[in-house]
């Protein structure tokens, strides 16, 4: 049986947030590594926690926002929160 869905808003409690961050966090760079494994993919992520700590991951030896900016690499699609709010409307 899987989980059932939860709504995704802000958390209220600062150390719950926190926890959540922290777990989340390392799921998506698991995430990362795994895709960048599986698909031979070059794959890059970038995370700035609520206290502007950075966090990045690159799967090659270059660092993300180097490689970003000296290549100028054309970004194929780059979608915010609001990106994605419209598109679970639509569904």
């Amino acid at each position: 049986m899987g989980r059932g869905k939860i709504v995704i808003r802000r958390i209220d409690n600062s150390t719950s947030r926190q926890v959540t961050f922290s777990k989340r966090r390392s799921g998506l760079l698991k995430k990362a590594k795994e895709l960048a494994i599986l698909c031979d993919a070059d794959v890059g992520v970038i995370i700035f926690s609520s206290t502007s700590k950075l966090y990045e991951y690159s799967s090659t030896r270059i660092r993300v926002v180097d490689n970003l900016t000296k290549e100028k690499l054309a970004v194929q699609k780059l979608h915010s929160n609001l990106y994605f709010s419209t598109v679970q409307r639509s569904k």
